[in-house]
């Protein structure tokens, strides 16, 4: 069973202790969101993995922005907007204070803020929206603009659904729609993956 494998996935280091895994938060991040974007476990499933791996390992650097987004990414997705606001309110105060933090990572925090801010019946995130639309098109970013910009389509729309039928309704009004790329950035919430780097 695939929640077994993800489970099995998390414990591994602990595991083969002989073994160093660097950064091993890193595939497991994306390897639940694999999980969970086949319909292999569930939103509980995918909040509870992304839980253990905050537990388990050391995600106070710009690492941890992306997982503890996608952790709640997936409260939000169980409609528990309380601690989702939470999670989202506490990174957006702290971003501010971690040097040479790339746009993305500010983007990923401040659009799933607003969001969930939205759903919580909160109309000012839509000024502040337009705000990030701007920040985006100063940047060139043009896959996060026309993001921003199908979400504020949809808010306007005012369209009352649930928060995880709002996730997978997909934002085709975009002149992205048939790049490849938009099979990732064209949803409301914007879940985020992470890649090694390297200077080598």
């Amino acid at each position: 069973m695939v929640t077994n494998e993800a489970a099995e996935l998390i414990s591994l280091p602990q595991k083969i202790k002989y073994l160093k895994f660097p950064r091993f938060e890193m595939p497991l991040n994306n390897a639940i969101l694999i999980f969970y974007l086949n319909h292999k476990i569930t939103v509980d499933e995918a909040k509870e993995r992304f839980q253990q791996i905050i537990d388990t390992y050391n995600v106070e650097d710009s690492t941890g922005v992306i997982i503890k987004v996608n952790l709640a990414i997936f409260y939000g997705l169980s409609g528990e907007f309380v601690e989702s606001l939470k999670i989202l309110e506490t990174l957006y105060n702290k971003i501010k204070f971690i040097e040479n933090l790339e746009f993305y990572y500010k983007y990923l925090v401040e659009v799933n803020l607003r969001v969930l801010q939205y759903l919580e019946e909160n109309k000012e995130c839509i000024e502040l929206l337009e705000n990030i639309q701007k920040e985006c098109a100063a940047k060139d970013e043009h896959y996060l603009e026309a993001h921003v910009k199908c979400i504020m389509d949809s808010i306007k729309q005012d369209e009352k659904i649930s928060p995880i039928s709002w996730y997978h309704a997909d934002m085709v009004n975009s002149k992205m729609k048939h790049d490849d790329c938009w099979k990732y950035y064209g949803h409301i919430y914007l879940f985020g993956e992470l890649e090694f780097w390297s200077e080598s």
